[in-house]
């Protein structure tokens, strides 16, 4: 493999090697005979694919499309200009694509019908609409791509089974709501599948770092900063959302809307307006985090579409956290929540301008667990501990020693 790798505590990026390009014609593969017909180097076998390696192609449409082709093929080190879709791959053949160490100077990689296919390892600059397109595949793997200034720079639709990792995604700016095809400004990854995994990405500077939607995913070990919302996972089923880091995002660090089941772990978020905020959702574990210099660290709150009845959030556990020097709350469970447990935590330096670092103005929520356990407060000292909020909420078992 040829070409340059930096890495950092933080992400690696690949950068395809400089090399001459040869100026060539758009190419269109419509069947396995194609593929001879253009003298590609190779017989089309796992072993010895055919290879589409080193030509500079500019077109206003696709500058390579593959259709309804079995045979294996790579296309590698090249340099591709497009107003569409740069690489259009349609019904190749199961574990026949591979797409890598290119570079796309606009123009997207489209890949239908095709699963286990190989996205790696291209620099993707100033894209249209998508960076790289997956729609209606399984198992197929998009890893150490750098894709700069895309609408969405990874965008899934109907693809499970996918794993998306080590991907560098930055644009100059968050370019906000109602812009662009779907109106949903500029999206890092957007995952509409099941069982994808999404790890050890960086993404950088968008309305949303991270948008899954539906299914069940893991979500683990991403850096997003600096985004409108960092996560936002939507009608998500029983997922694990570990290990991440969250930081300056503007409005929220992870929101989990209308989503039941999910383990929330292990992850660090700090300069967030609102951390974590859970609304209408229902038996979320929220454990292990750390939640330090935030505006507010955890919010749980009742949804309320408009002229539509309340939808609340209810049975969600909140345990083994740290919120620590959070400007308002650390924690602030909402009107209408129900069942709330709020126990084994480490509160410090919250809210300092108040009386209490939490609020609760829910239904039966639970400061202290069945073994008379509650949580930790720095500025405790006898009694119970007075929760603000119109719940006339206390924690009746303050914990001497911090559990976190």
């Amino acid at each position: 493999m040829s070409g340059i790798v930096i890495s950092t505590t933080l992400f690696t990026v690949y950068f395809p090697s400089k090399r001459e390009y040869k100026s060539h014609d758009s190419i269109i593969i419509l069947n396995d005979q194609d593929f001879t017909n253009y003298r590609f180097p190779g017989l089309g076998e796992m072993n010895d694919p055919y290879i589409i390696e080193g030509l500079y192609i500019n077109s206003s449409l696709e500058a390579i499309r593959i259709e309804g082709t079995t045979k294996y093929f790579v296309i590698r080190n090249c340099k591709l200009e497009s107003n569409e879709r740069a690489v259009y791959i349609n019904s190749a053949a199961q574990g026949t694509v591979c797409i890598r160490e290119n570079i796309f100077v606009e123009g997207s990689i489209s890949v239908t019908s095709s699963n286990k296919a190989v996205i790696e390892n291209n620099m993707m600059i100033e894209g249209s609409s998508h960076g790289i397109r997956l729609e209606g595949s399984v198992l197929s793997v998009i890893r150490n791509n750098t894709i700069y200034n895309n609408e969405f720079a990874v965008f899934l639709v109907d693809a499970n089974y996918i794993i998306i990792e080590e991907n560098y995604i930055y644009s100059d700016q968050i370019i906000g709501h109602d812009v662009g095809v779907y109106d949903l400004g500029n999206i890092g990854i957007f995952s509409q599948g099941t069982n994808n995994i999404i790890r050890n990405n960086t993404i950088l500077r968008q309305n949303l770092g991270l948008y899954q939607y539906g299914g069940n995913s893991s979500v683990t070990n991403n850096l997003i900063r600096e985004c409108l919302e960092g996560i936002y996972a939507r009608y998500m089923g029983a997922s694990n959302i570990t290990n991440n880091t969250i930081i300056n995002n503007i409005a929220i660090g992870i929101h989990i809307f209308h989503t039941g089941y999910a383990n929330i772990n292990h992850n660090y978020f700090e300069g967030n307006n609102i951390s974590l905020q859970i609304s209408e959702s229902y038996f979320n574990i929220i454990q292990n985090n750390t939640f330090f210099l935030n505006l507010i660290g955890l919010e749980i709150k009742v949804y309320c579409p408009p002229c539509i009845s309340y939808i609340n959030s209810y049975n969600n556990t909140v345990r083994f956290n740290l919120f620590q020097n959070n400007t308002f709350y650390g924690v602030k469970n909402g009107w209408l929540c129900k069942y709330s447990k709020i126990y084994l935590n480490s509160f410090y330096f919250n809210n300092l301008s108040g009386t209490s670092q939490a609020y609760d103005e829910g239904s039966y929520s639970e400061w202290f667990n069945i073994y008379a356990s509650g949580n930790f407060w720095n500025e405790w000292t006898s009694g119970d501990y007075i929760i603000d909020g119109n719940s006339n909420s206390t924690d009746s078992f303050p914990l001497l020693n911090p559990p976190v």
